[in-house]
């Protein structure tokens, strides 16, 4: 397995350096001048017109390599991506990678929490949908699903703000933590962080449960058709053992592939998430960071999205064949 997975990941530098080059080649054909954003930003008055570009302008230029022909730049940032670095923030003056450390953590402490919470929820609910097939169970779990699954993260977002922090006042608002923070016990604080984490990570985690809930309420239903679950309850194995047992582990191998593949996705959502609770992630990171036509930042926030969808195909694939013993990670079933 160990040679598998290098195998993989080698595989994946081609495509990465692909990824790399059209990402890169569209940022800078998109409108916008990040050092005129940044110049803006810190009030000053360009010169515009026939005159000379200010000293400050070209200054900036030349720092980060704009002034130099398209290729030469994207041949610079290519080479300092293989190194490692991420260049420095325009708009911030930092390193990239250090901006990443401290806002990565956040975004993992969402993305990780709505993931196992939304599996947890999404996988129950297609559970009792699937036993319960045409029941008033399986059509609320139905429509709820298919409601969540079709709102939009940012308005569930707002409708939560709205109605557990405005109106019922049981949850802040937005941060990470409260004013008092550094004054409460141990105990304390980590109940002060879970406490704001619930608004964030429920709408991150209800968007990703109305999918697999769908998912595997047919998946389910399909399997419990099957003629070895028939013949399972014909030996008088209990309900819970046929469904729980037999059942389930053919009818979550998708699921597995699913969730492989979801966790981009829920770092894409975090970012829009992020944004409304004004959470300090890698997300509300890449937002500003559009905003201002940040290109270090852009380029290096895009890159660790394009990394998490090449994990994800890789780790589905492990995990499918944990699942699955007849399927080899060659993707063949053994005999």
């Amino acid at each position: 397995m160990a040679w598998y997975i290098v195998k993989r990941l080698l595989q994946t530098v081609p495509l990465l350096v692909g990824i790399a080059t059209i990402l890169f080649f569209v940022m800078h054909l998109a409108p916008g001048d990040p050092v005129e954003m940044y110049l803006r930003k810190q009030h000053r008055t360009l010169v515009t017109g026939k005159a000379p570009p200010s000293q400050l302008e070209q200054a900036i230029r030349h720092k980060y390599g704009l002034d130099r022909p398209l290729p030469v730049q994207y041949g610079m940032w290519l080479g300092n991506l293989a190194r490692g670095d991420l260049g420095e923030s325009i708009s911030n003056r930092r390193p990239v990678t250090r901006l990443i450390a401290e806002t990565l953590p956040y975004t993992l402490q969402l993305t990780v929490l709505a993931l196992i919470l939304g599996a947890i929820l999404g996988i129950t609910m297609g559970i009792l949908s699937a036993v319960k097939q045409h029941s008033l169970l399986d059509r609320a779990v139905t429509v709820s699903s298919v409601t969540l699954y079709c709102v939009p993260e940012f308005w569930l977002a707002v409708m939560f703000i709205l109605v557990f922090a405005i109106n019922l006042g049981w949850f802040p608002l937005s941060q990470t933590r409260s004013l008092d923070y550094g004054l409460l016990p141990t105990t304390g604080k980590i109940a002060d962080r879970l406490w704001h984490l619930v608004l964030p990570v429920s709408v991150l985690a209800l968007s990703s449960a109305a999918g697999t809930a769908r998912y595997m309420r047919n998946q389910l239903a399909g399997v419990l058709r099957e003629e070895f679950v028939t013949a399972a309850r014909a030996r008088g194995l209990p309900e819970s053992r046929v469904v729980l047992r037999h059942a389930l582990r053919n009818a979550a191998m998708p699921i597995v592939t699913i969730y492989g593949l979801q966790l981009p996705f829920l770092v894409g959502g975090a970012a829009v998430v992020e944004t409304i609770f004004a959470w300090p992630g890698m997300g509300a990171m890449a937002v500003a960071a559009v905003g201002d036509r940040d290109y270090p930042v852009i380029m290096a926030t895009s890159m660790m999205a394009a990394l998490l969808v090449v994990t994800g195909n890789l780790l589905a694939d492990v995990l499918y064949a944990v699942v699955d013993p007849r399927v080899s990670l060659h993707g063949n079933r053994t005999p």
